[in-house]
């Protein structure tokens, strides 16, 4: 029987890492280790699951998937038993994300595939199995089949009317851009990142917005337009250290030294 409701005050603090984990993502992990104790002292398995979410959501963002799995496999184990079946999927699909970032395929689509069991079985929670999609075609994206990647991210946005996810929104079409890009398709691409760059502005997601940027830069670059690429990156750069997006701020650096040593400027580069 899924359990519905979060007691005071773990449901104020749950509102409060939703509140600031784009914008203050440290904040937001010092509040889902305060509700980690509280929520077991309390024997609140709801409230223990949705922050172990927030927190894997965040490592990943960080940088950090890898480093957050065993507190994913621990509230998975907690969500089993209390019968949080939609919680449980949310766990296997960022458990998934962490052996995709460290490059394990094998078990990246073993994940991804029980979590969509498991929101199937958990009524087919829309917004659980489109990441569980879009993490697949991630999967066959990094093996080079961009065709079967493209084809999962549109069943993944065949979906979103199903949501009201802004955030869900950015990560497709960012995702989109970059299987675009490596299809041949760089107007297409370009458009794609466009929009996830305009919907991130609206809602200060400084993570997406990053890399919306970086990528805009990636293809300014790739088109020889240095000075563009070069005012893309900056702008990324600032988001990124807005939000201590570690992975955007490391791809930015090594782009803008690119540019720097094709002008010459070796010494900055």
């Amino acid at each position: 029987m899924q359990q519905a409701s979060v007691p005071n005050p773990l449901d104020s603090m749950l509102e409060r890492i939703d509140a600031c984990m784009h914008t203050q993502p440290e904040e937001a992990l010092r509040l889902c280790d305060k509700v980690f104790e509280q929520a077991r002292s309390l024997k609140q398995p709801v409230a223990y699951v949705t922050a172990a979410e927030r927190y894997g959501r965040l490592m990943d963002h960080l940088g950090r998937g890898s480093e957050a799995r065993n507190v994913l496999f621990a509230a998975q184990q907690v969500a089993q038993s209390a019968l949080l079946f939609s919680n449980e999927a949310k766990l296997l699909e960022e458990i998934a994300r962490s052996y995709y970032t460290a490059g394990q395929y094998r078990l990246a689509i073993q994940y991804w595939a029980r979590c969509v069991e498991v929101s199937d079985q958990a009524g087919r929670d829309a917004r659980t199995w489109i990441l569980a999609k879009v993490g697949l075609s991630q999967v066959y994206f990094g093996l080079g089949d961009f065709k079967s990647g493209l084809e999962l991210l549109r069943e993944a946005e065949s979906r979103l009317h199903e949501v009201d996810d802004p955030h869900l929104d950015a990560k497709i079409k960012i995702n989109l851009g970059v299987d675009l890009t490596e299809a041949g398709q760089p107007k297409e691409a370009y458009a794609a990142f466009l929009q996830a760059r305009d919907l991130c502005a609206r809602h200060e997601f400084f993570d997406y917005s990053a890399e919306s940027n970086f990528r805009l830069g990636q293809l300014a670059l790739l088109d020889g337009a240095l000075d563009a690429a070069m005012s893309y990156f900056e702008t990324s750069l600032v988001d990124a250290r807005r939000v201590n997006y570690r992975w955007c701020e490391a791809h930015v650096l090594a782009a803008q030294s690119e540019i720097l040593a094709r002008k010459n400027n070796h010494a900055q580069a």
